[in-house]
């Protein structure tokens, strides 16, 4: 395995193709360099899909964000949650990063990056007909990144953005890097 240590993957299940909402986004492992894999966990909510991971430097931790339906909800909006690999768990409560309000008005996540200060970004996908502004159009992308916030002498977790990456048309199939304190992402 060359030093590679435990290596996680991300892989979506259908179990009935066809039915949009019978499909569930699983963590995979792997002890070996990727040779053989066990099933870990899969996302914590009714219904998941689209998504991406990215490990944190230093520490036993994967950051996951995908496209998912919370119970009782009819749409899929971005989410996103921390999963510790040396305890097996889910850490915190689930993270709405965009609402989806409409069948028109849905999100997914194309990318996620983690700097060496734990800084987390994510490349936040939408569907047809999301609310402008900020977007601006269909099929747009933007970035979104988790900080803190000293609010009534507590430190405060939130997302901050979207900030769309695209101008005016589309931005689909997009990819993310974190360097040198800048985000770069690409898209078609």
């Amino acid at each position: 395995s060359r030093g590679l240590g435990d290596v996680y993957k991300r892989q979506i299940q259908e179990y009935d193709p066809g039915q949009p909402d019978a499909r569930d986004l699983w963590l995979w492992r792997s002890d070996d360099g990727g040779k053989a894999w066990q099933r870990v966990t899969k996302a914590p909510c009714a219904w998941s899909a689209y998504g991406a991971i990215a490990g944190e430097p230093g520490k036993a931790i994967v950051h996951v964000a995908w496209a998912g339906k919370r119970k009782g909800e009819a749409h899929a909006s971005a989410l996103y949650q921390q999963f510790d690999t040396s305890q097996a768990v889910w850490l915190g409560e689930l993270e709405v990063l965009q609402k989806g309000v409409g069948e028109e008005n849905q999100f997914s996540i194309s990318d996620l990056a983690v700097d060496d200060d734990g800084l987390v970004t994510a490349l936040v996908a939408t569907h047809r007909h999301p609310r402008r502004p900020p977007w601006p159009s269909g099929w747009s992308s933007g970035l979104m990144m988790r900080g803190t916030d000293l609010v009534d002498g507590k430190q405060q977790t939130k997302w901050r953005g979207p900030f769309p990456i695209n101008k005016s048309m589309f931005a689909v199939w997009g990819n993310l890097q974190l360097h040198d304190g800048r985000a770069h992402a690409t898209y078609r």
